[in-house]
């Protein structure tokens, strides 16, 4: 048994001998795997996913309105947004 654990025995030396990976792992398992900025950033890209969606969402209400108080025909969204993404500078 002690020679079919020896292969694992040398990769916890290497492991032990690099602190910054040592700190790594014992903050992994401080945390049970969670990545506290990371989870940070990835909530802060959700936010701003939200924001910028809540910002077209306003401007297509913006110009629906003002097509609607200039008796223009209505546009398609879809149609709006690809030209704009297209055109964006």
């Amino acid at each position: 048994m002690r020679d079919e654990l020896s292969p694992l025995n040398r990769l916890r030396d290497k492991l032990e001998q690099d602190p910054g990976l040592v700190k790594a792992i014992e903050n992994y398992f401080a945390t049970e795997g969670r990545d506290e900025m990371g989870e940070l950033n990835e909530v802060r890209q959700e936010l701003d996913a939200v924001k910028n969606t809540l910002i077209v969402e306003k401007e297509l209400a913006t110009v629906a309105k003002w097509v609607r108080d200039n008796d223009l025909p209505m546009f398609d969204e879809d149609e709006l947004l690809a030209h704009a993404a297209e055109n964006a500078s």
